[in-house]
């Protein structure tokens, strides 16, 4: 099978295709930045020795980590005020990705000693 790709015809497009590559590094450097700042606090907060700041971060977690990925993003997405109150659509965008990142980054940043650790490393253990 050969193919005959034409990339020329996309050469009027230069411009558009850096700006949205652009866009979408610096789209993915603050939702990054922003989502492992969140969940280092959420990772200190679930190996908190308050019940009343460890049970909420609990919950969180688990709330995020048991609902489909597509379903959050169109939740934070759909569901936050729109344009026209202030929110810039790459703002909405890095809402949506931060949003989801936060559980990921939490589960990362725990200490080896976390409950949820000792699970993970276990054969057969159940993380959680």
């Amino acid at each position: 099978m050969s193919y005959n790709f034409r990339f020329s015809a996309l050469a009027p497009y230069t411009g558009e295709i850096v700006t949205g590559v652009l866009l979408t590094l610096q789209l993915s450097l603050v939702t990054m930045l922003m989502g492992l700042v969140i969940g280092l606090f959420v990772a200190l907060g679930s190996t908190s020795p308050l019940q009343s700041i460890r049970i909420p971060v609990r919950v969180y977690v688990e709330a995020i980590r048991n609902t489909p990925l597509l379903v959050q993003l169109f939740i934070v997405f759909f569901g936050l005020p729109s344009p026209a109150s202030g929110l810039t659509p790459m703002s909405r965008q890095s809402s949506a990705c931060r949003s989801t990142s936060v559980p990921i980054a939490a589960r990362s940043c725990a200490p080896a000693s976390s409950p949820s650790a000792r699970a993970r490393s276990k054969p057969g253990g159940r993380s959680g």
